[in-house]
């Protein structure tokens, strides 16, 4: 899963690949790799790739090819904490309790580009523009990034878009960091999304640049869920 002379590293969670996924979803595409996901992380990773496979025909395939954290190596500290939430879900309430605490927080910038760091700025426009070269060039291009710079800023927190889109490459750089997930009813986020901004993505790992606005508001819930 990383490049070579990447370090793999013992994961200790067995019991969820800490992404939002649908439960009712069976069907294995994924065969466990090398890398610092468990086998049953693995598995629900692979139920994933099915279920949003159901709705956008294709995404298993992309998926199953990934290289997660692309030529970043895995890091024993896990002092971030991730956010595995997508915007719009309180995150900006956790961002704020987490500045209370004293934390250094990653909240989205997006239409902030001043200031942004070339690598946040690269992953929020594949995230959200995609990739001249359409999914395959966006696969290359997020297996190009050093997800291991997301850690390298002195952030304790990294929360919403792109984070939340690119957990499992975050989670694959910092295998032992804390996660706080994030949630609402999908009806209720899918309208509150779309009213906040129509240019965001769909709720879906790597989305490169599919758009919440250009699906109907089912398949939406759907993929949310």
């Amino acid at each position: 899963c990383f490049e070579a002379g990447a370090t793999e590293l013992p994961n200790s969670g067995q019991t969820s690949c800490l992404i939002q996924h649908r439960a009712n979803s069976s069907k294995t595409l994924l065969d466990t790799q090398d890398s610092v996901f468990s086998e049953q992380q693995w598995k629900c990773i692979s139920q994933y790739g099915a279920s949003v496979d159901a709705e956008l025909p294709g995404f298993a395939q992309v998926l199953e090819k990934r290289r997660f954290g692309g030529i970043g190596n895995p890091t024993l500290e896990g002092s971030v904490v991730l956010g595995a939430g997508f915007g719009t879900t309180a995150t900006r309430s956790l961002a704020a309790f987490g500045r209370q605490l004293g934390l250094q927080v990653h909240h989205c910038k997006q239409g902030k580009a001043d200031g942004i760091p070339p690598f946040w700025a690269q992953l929020m426009n594949l995230t959200k523009s995609g990739h001249p070269g359409g999914p395959v060039g966006c696969l290359e291009a997020s297996d190009a990034l050093n997800f291991s710079e997301a850690l390298s800023f002195g952030d304790d927190m990294l929360l919403d878009t792109p984070v939340a889109e690119h957990f499992l490459d975050l989670y694959a750089v910092s295998p032992r960091s804390k996660v706080i997930l994030t949630d609402r009813d999908a009806e209720d986020w899918v309208k509150a999304r779309l009213e906040w901004d129509e240019s965001m993505a769909a709720p879906m790992h790597a989305p490169c640049g599919v758009k919440l606005a250009k699906m109907s508001a089912d398949k939406a819930v759907r993929l949310y869920e």
